[in-house]
């Protein structure tokens, strides 16, 4: 099982490359394309992928994996049989699962990892040109091929199908010929390498360091502001093969000789080709502009002039109440970069080095420079790598590129090209170990997840006396976890002060005081626990080093020691945190009361992605935008009368055709039967429509009720109905289509079981869905309410879809209940135009229809395993661990919607009014509770308790089979028997009131 940045070798050649994309995670490469598709070669037994790659926007078939050759200019697609794992990229705070166990979960707490670094060699252009160090891996490649750096068409697979070795890809064809790959133009026959470069094993990466200073993601401070660069623009400076340097402006594209232009990534002391016409331009610091030189040259600088900062704390302002124009300047130039006013916090060595540690027990630990040291480095320390290195074979060739002899620059730069590294793990059950690298896998972070050291307080919370704030009922420290039994070992604070915010889900204010520990140790579920927010704190995490945020303990003698990085947590609330701004770098222990969090990583990146997306709000979710049109006459148009289509969810697809009693479905009908009333409708909604999906198997268990399927409703809208604003008038062609629609609806047979539809006479338009939850599923009989709008335009325009997120029950949560389900009623599915996928996969106008929308979602989104409805999640289904997280989300998700059905019900039972729920009232409490319907409820509950005793009596190789469905964990069996009483006292109290009346 190969990751994104695997160190790997090909078994036959020994040919080394670091891994781009795999089946299961290949969106950071697809990430990267901008105008066009990036050239790939395959290998020979895989020609046949070609198109499927292609067609799958570079995600790699199964069993495939991407892989950028040291020497070689194009990635290539391999089957992952022919390739050997050196090292995996691991760093302190990174999840890890071993690959030979993946039920449980750990920490990386330490990396110490052992270097082959390669140096320059000597290149020279011409019999007279200059001797100048360069790395260029690629030059005997291109000679080989010929140098035909003109351009590469793509090679055609021999007759046998077999292909041919190296044939290129990169989607060029039109009209049946072959166009000229976009590479780079520069001609390299001039070059030759007058010295190979040599390999110097057994280097530690503790020693080495990025030349480039200032990189994205590192922490910022000027004057009491804390932020993070967001970007970087960079001027590149080059040494041509003539000998003269010129600086180039940002905006100029530079690429290596016979490379993908736009795909070409460069570092400190490559060979470089750059356009004529943008050298005549450039800033020229030794000698003038030759148009006879060929533009080649090497990279011997990388200089910010610009950054882009987000600033997202202030050492004694709650930034919260500070106005836009108070803050910092979000943008700073070369000038203030160069000011000293603004101190650059030094990620790549936030740690203690083992040559500067100032007692025994100081944390040393590898820093963090990316791509297992990333792909340029140097040494930290010249001197100290002299005395450690220099007797190693060919160790002069570390230190024979004086400045002296580069016109000032550092050309001592060298490439990292094998790596082993060991980690100190330390697991969910409290143990720790040493492993290699490559016998631990990569995890993802789920909610579900605790670990030693976390902070963690009770779900169960209640109000302040003056109403602002929530206390919950106890605050401790995970001591351990018993990850197959979803149970955890938490040690209790005696007198805690913890507030949480009442309107934002477990966000911890700012005033917390925790004290001392209790010695006792309570097991309990980890559902029942919770990570406030503000108190995640975690490796790497950058930190206020005080009692609180408002609270510094540095003075004038220190002025910058407020602000550290957590490099250990422990399990006793207390943090190892590097203060590496201070004038005495140093590691302190600090307690939680004396650290808050200063910066947050992962808003940069949320940023990021937001700006670079259409379609989506502020905070990432997808939108409609009603007033996208599209210019279709309907009525001159021929309806289908079969609607099928395939319908994107995430990382699946699925392929729904509709059929009512076994012929296509008449997408056409329009009667008088759409404006049946709720008392004059009385056809029955039992009967099962045959549908092409496999999940609509498992159908909801009420077949048998009276209840239409369909009504429409006297009276007018309830205002609680989300698109209640939007209830205009409709002109009469989409009234007329809106009309068919619910014709559809109304037709004998047409929803399956376990749809309702009403909508109400005033605005047709309007409409409100409950579905219940399919059974082989966790949302399994449990009522799931949506508010649909068919706006003006329609059908030119989806529907619009409003999920109801319901936050009350003994465990509704504010989180998630499915991948494509937000929490602020954002409906993810490329039906509906909320989810990116092909032409075909969205709304078509005059052929989709809503309850094709409606069906989509009981089929495609309430499945039995939800967890992999995350983007890309398909791909990781063999991936040690992933199935461990599935069956988590299942049981969160089974909790969480009988939790929804506790709400509902509460609310149709009781004297209290909930909105999302009008015109539902009576198929929920004829479905659920009255005898005449079948009492679902009963049923609920007597499944429930049966998967109780079976989950709480099942050995343990028994509960190996544990699906998160119908056989749960320790953990959940505790939160779902709270559920089940509360249910059954709804039961019983209905029966009692039934009977007295």
């Amino acid at each position: 099982m190969f990751s994104v940045w695997d160190l790997v070798e090909d078994i036959i050649s020994s040919s080394k490359g670091h891994v781009l994309a795999t089946s299961a995670d290949s969106d950071e490469f697809a990430a990267t394309f901008v105008e066009e598709d990036p050239i790939v070669t395959y290998h020979p037994a895989l020609h046949s992928a070609r198109l499927i790659l292609e067609q799958s926007e570079f995600h790699p078939p199964p069993e495939t994996v991407l892989v950028r050759w040291k020497t070689k200019r194009f990635p290539e697609l391999v089957p992952s049989s022919t390739l050997r794992l050196l090292n995996r990229q691991l760093l302190v705070g990174d999840l890890v699962v071993k690959a030979s166990d993946g039920q449980q979960r750990g920490t990386v707490l330490k990396a110490e990892t052992k270097c082959t670094i390669q140096t320059t060699s000597l290149i020279r252009s011409g019999d007279n040109g200059p001797s100048i160090p360069a790395h260029f891996d690629t030059l005997e490649e291109i000679k080989a091929a010929g140098n035909q750096s003109n351009g590469y068409a793509r090679q055609t697979p021999t007759r046998n199908g077999r292909g041919l070795p190296g044939s290129l890809s990169s989607r060029m064809e039109h009209g049946g010929r072959n166009e000229v790959a976009p590479v780079n133009q520069a001609s390299v026959a001039g070059v030759e390498r007058l010295s190979p470069p040599v390999l110097i094993p057994g280097v530690d990466l503790y020693d080495l360091r990025s030349p480039i200073e200032h990189q994205t993601g590192d922490p910022v401070l000027y004057h009491d502001w804390a932020g993070i660069i967001r970007s970087t623009l960079d001027e590149v400076t080059v040494r041509l093969l003539n000998n003269t340097v010129v600086t180039l402006s940002p905006e100029v594209r530079i690429s290596k000789p016979a490379a993908q232009t736009l795909y070409s990534t460069f570092y400190h002391g490559d060979l470089v080709a750059v356009k004529k016409s943008d050298l005549r331009l450039g800033r020229w610091l030794f000698g003038a502009y030759d148009p006879n030189t060929e533009p080649l040259g090497v990279v011997v600088e990388i200089r910010p002039i610009e950054m882009t900062v987000d600033w997202q704390s202030n050492r004694t302002l709650d930034i919260s109440s500070v106005a836009p124009e108070d803050f910092p300047e979000e943008v700073i130039g070369l000038d203030e970069i160069e000011s000293g006013q603004y101190l650059f916090y030094d990620m790549q060595h936030f740690t203690a080095h083992p040559s500067m540690v100032t007692n025994a027990t100081e944390f040393t630990c590898d820093p963090d420079t990316g791509a297992i040291c990333g792909p340029r480095v140097g040494f930290l320390n010249v001197e100290t790598a002299r005395g450690k290195y220099g007797n190693v074979p060919d160790s002069s060739r570390l230190f024979d590129q004086p400045r002296a002899s580069n016109l000032g620059y550092d050309m001592n730069v060298f490439e990292v090209v094998d790596s082993r590294t060991s980690v100190r793990v330390q697991w969910q059950n409290g143990s720790i170990t040493q492993e290699r690298a490559i016998d631990v896998i990569y995890a993802d972070f789920t909610e579900e997840d605790l670990y030693p050291g976390d902070i963690v307080c009770t779900r169960e919370t209640h109000l302040s006396p003056d109403g602002r704030h929530k206390i919950p009922r106890k605050a401790g420290v995970v001591q351990a976890v018993i990850a197959d039994e979803c149970i955890a070992r938490v040690r209790w604070f005696s007198n805690p002060t913890l507030h949480l915010d009442t309107k934002e889900e477990y966000l911890a204010l700012p005033d917390y005081l925790f004290g001392q520990l209790a010695h006792d140790v309570e097991a309990l579920s980890i559902y029942d626990l919770v990570v406030p927010f503000g108190l995640d704190i975690g490796f790497l995490d950058s930190v206020f080093y005080a009692a609180g945020p408002y609270h510094i303990e540095s003075g004038p003698a220190d002025p910058n020691a407020w602000l550290g990085h957590v490099i250990e947590n422990h399990m006793d609330a207390t943090y190892t945190v590097r203060l590496g701004l201070s004038k005495q770098p140093r590691n302190v222990r600090a307690s939680i009361d004396q650290i808050s969090l200063a910066l947050d990583p992962e808003r940069v990146a949320e940023k990021e992605f937001i700006e670079q997306q259409e379609g989506y709000d502020e905070d990432g979710n997808p939108i409609f935008d009603p007033t996208d049109d599209m210019d279709l006459d309907l009525d001159s148009e021929e309806e289908n009368d079969k609607t099928d289509g395939v319908i994107m969810m995430g990382g699946r697809q699925g392929t729904v055709e509709y059929l009512v009693d076994g012929q296509p479905m008449d997408s056409s009908m329009d009667n008088d039967s759409a404006w049946s009333t709720d008392d004059e409708a009385n056809g029955e909604s039992g009967d099962k429509m045959s549908i092409s999906t496999a999940t609509l198997a498992n159908q909801v268990e009420v077949s048998t009720l009276s209840i239409p399927a369909y009504a429409l409703l006297d009276g007018t809208v309830p205002v609680g109905h989300r698109y209640y604003e939007e209830k205009d008038t409709l002109a009469n062609q989409t009234l007329r289509k809106v009309m068919k629609e619910h014709a559809i609806l109304n037709s004998e047979g047409s929803m399956p079981a376990g749809i309702f539809v009403r909508s109400w006479e005033s605005h047709c338009n309007l409409l409100r869905a409950l579905i219940i939850g399919p059974s082989g599923t966790p949302y399994a009989e449990c009522p799931f309410v949506f508010d649909i709008l068919l706006p003006e335009g329609f059908p030119r325009k989806p529907p619009r879809f409003h999920f109801h997120h319901w936050t009350t029950g003994s465990f509704a949560r504010n989180t998630k209940i499915n991948p494509n389900l937000y929490e602020d009623g954002n409906v993810c599915l490329s039906l509906l135009n909320t989810w990116p996928g092909q032409e075909t996969e969205g709304w078509i106008p005059g052929q989709s229809t809503l309850l094709q929308a409606l069906i989509s979602v009981q089929s495609l989104i309430l499945v039995p395993e939800p967890f992999y409805n995350e983007p890309g999640y398909e791909g990781k289904r063999d991936i040690p661990g992933t199935d461990t997280q599935s069956v988590a989300y299942n049981e969160r998700v089974l909790l969480q919607s009988h939790g929804f059905l506790e709400h509902a019900l509460s609310s149709v039972l009781s004297t209290k009014e909930d909105l999302s729920l009008e015109g539902l009232e009576d198929i929920i409490r004829k479905t659920y509770v009255t005898s005449a319907g079948g009492s679902l409820l009963k049923k609920v509950i007597e499944y429930g308790e049966d998967m109780l005793r079976r989950s709480r009596a099942g050995d343990p190789t028994e509960m190996q089979k544990r699906d998160g469905i119908s056989l749960i964990s320790k953990g959940a069996c505790q939160v779902l028997e709270k559920t089940l009483g509360n249910l059954k006292a709804l039961l019983e109290a209905n029966t009692t009131t039934e009977q007295n009346t």
